[in-house]
């Protein structure tokens, strides 16, 4: 009995290592690893007519008529917003509306000073507004500012000085390695120049990544290729791309999908009954939240989705639903759901 005891033990121990080794076979070489490029740039995007990010910058939504006062430094994914308030100036602060939409409002003389995270450099940074009069009233201690976009040369910090009261949306902020300092390939005897032997890496789509589109700023539909229509019109809205993201629309109604501009000339993009307004994600990836703020809420949540729910708190449109790389939004109201901001975050599936 001692015998066959033993020599049970030893094949049973014998199994066990050898389903070890299989496990550890599984592990490393049948799971790939995916590579995601940590030089590529990143971008940024503060949303301030949001009211759901406005408080997870720490900042309180405002009553109507009344406004929110940045504090002296606001971060979000390690950009810096640095506010500095003139003298007899309004300080910096977030304003609702009458009708409680929000935008962040800055006053003359008033600054703010943008700041890329340690050991990174801000390449580009852009605004967008519903007062399109005053989107370049601002100087700059680098370069110009022209369209809503600053134009300089790549700095670890950006200060732009308002010289009027400016009224910003959604800040964009592109941050990433200094640029320019790369040694090229050494010339061979014939003083023609080796190929390089690490050539630069594709640039990788993000891991994670924030995208608005502001539909109230006439200067980002025009960058986008949307023609700007005319007061109490409409342009019908087929297909726009921004950062890997698409926007697609099909019009199954009399009015079709449309940038639509009121009376008095203010923007939004509106699709009517059994429109549908899709939006896909780089391939990849997944849709991890989607929101938009609107001026007719009843309406915005009188929608059907291929995925999910929408559910409104205050002027804000919230999804909520399973991961998925394209989400279509049709709309089941006749008098149309409106967007101001459209605002999606993608990431890989299960982050």
């Amino acid at each position: 009995m001692k015998f066959l005891s033993i020599k049970s033990f030893a094949s049973m121990a014998f199994g066990m290592l050898v389903s070890l080794a299989f496990m550890t076979s599984c592990t490393t070489d049948d799971v790939v690893a995916e590579v995601v490029d940590p030089d590529a740039d990143v971008t940024v995007a503060f949303d301030f007519t949001n009211a759901s990010e406005i408080n997870a910058l720490g900042i309180a939504t405002p009553g109507a008529g009344a406004g929110s006062n940045l504090a002296a430094e606001t971060k979000k994914n390690n950009v810096i917003i640095e506010v500095s308030n003139a003298e007899g100036a309004n300080p910096v602060r977030i304003w609702a509306t009458n009708s409680g939409v929000l935008d962040l409002r800055i006053y003359s003389k008033d600054a703010i000073t943008l700041k890329a995270p340690e050991g990174k450099v801000i390449k580009k940074i852009s605004w967008t507004t519903a007062n399109e009069s005053t989107i370049d009233s601002w100087t700059t201690n680098n370069g110009t500012v022209e369209g809503g976009v600053w134009k300089g040369n790549q700095a670890k910090a950006v200060k732009l000085t308002a010289t009027g009261t400016t009224r910003i949306n959604v800040l964009s902020v592109v941050y990433g390695n200094q640029e320019g300092n790369k040694v090229g390939p050494e010339p061979d005897e014939n003083n023609n120049p080796t190929p390089d032997p690490t050539p630069d890496p594709t640039p990788q789509t993000p891991e994670k990544a924030t995208v608005s589109f502001d539909f109230t700023s006439s200067a980002e539909m025009t960058a986008l290729g949307v023609v700007i229509p005319g007061n109490s019109a409409g342009t019908t809205l087929k297909s726009i791309t921004k950062d890997g993201i698409t926007i697609d629309a099909e019009s199954h109604s009399e009015n079709t999908a449309r940038l639509y501009a009121s009376k008095s000339g203010v923007l939004d993009l509106r699709f009517y009954t059994n429109d549908i307004v899709k939006v896909t994600v780089p391939e990849g990836r997944v849709i991890s939240s989607l929101s938009w703020t609107t001026e007719n809420a009843t309406n915005a949540v009188n929608c059907s989705l291929s995925e999910g729910s929408v559910a409104a708190t205050d002027n804000i449109i919230n999804w909520a639903g399973n991961e998925v790389n394209s989400l279509s939004i049709t709309s089941l109201a006749s008098g149309g759901v409106r967007m101001n901001v459209l605002t999606v975050t993608y990431s890989t599936p299960g982050k």
